[in-house]
């Protein structure tokens, strides 16, 4: 968990640079999109969430989606059924079928999910419709890291090797930017060595 003031003074350590900001516009730029690839190119536990704020009303077919995080996949969605006990919910992926099942009265327990928009707002719906209210729905998914907006404000990631990964990342970001692309390519490799130990296997620079 590294401080963004501190992934800048490794960056200026591995290109030499010491003009580097990632601080201003365009280093904030450079350095939040190097985060987000680096959060989608493996399975980091940091980003995998639970989110349990939608909770049911009777009859009611669409929920509006949670906007507290940026979602880059979902993996699970269950509901509480009659005991409390979340069962998991199927996607629908055949309209012909979801089209039959919102015909049918409202259940205790819905047979699909789908995921649509309405207006400027993404939302999630359940058919048939669920009959009971106050039955609280989790979704399980990967998330896109908070942006890094300040000095001061650290990442997520647990290993301080991940944040040395993430530094190295965006001084080959930065090389490519300053000396033209694959200038970076060593720095890469730096990161693809601390992430293979990471993770147990090789991740090559082309992951990242």
């Amino acid at each position: 968990m590294k401080k963004l003031s501190e992934i800048e003074t490794d960056v200026k350590f591995l290109t030499g640079s010491r003009q580097i900001s990632l601080t201003d516009t365009d280093g904030l730029a450079l350095v939040n999109r190097v985060y987000r690839r680096l959060a989608a190119a493996l399975p980091w536990a940091e980003f995998r969430i639970s989110d349990t704020s939608i909770v049911t009303v009777a009859a009611q077919e669409n929920y509006s989606w949670p906007t507290a995080h940026v979602w880059r996949d979902v993996t699970l969605i269950e509901m509480h059924d009659a005991a409390t006990v979340y069962k998991p919910v199927v996607e629908c992926d055949e309209e012909y079928l979801w089209n039959l099942a919102r015909r049918e009265p409202a259940a205790s327990f819905p047979r699909y999910y789908t995921r649509g928009r309405s207006a400027a707002a993404i939302e999630i719906l359940f058919a048939p419709t669920p009959r009971f209210a106050g039955r609280t729905v989790r979704l399980t998914g990967h998330t896109e890291p908070t942006p890094l907006l300040q000095a001061e404000e650290p990442t997520v990631f647990l290993a301080l090797s991940a944040d040395d990964a993430l530094a190295y990342l965006a001084a080959g970001a930065w090389a490519d930017h300053d000396k033209g692309k694959g200038a970076g390519d060593d720095l890469r490799g730096g990161a693809s060595r601390i992430l293979s130990d990471l993770f147990g296997r090789d991740v090559l620079p082309a992951e990242l």
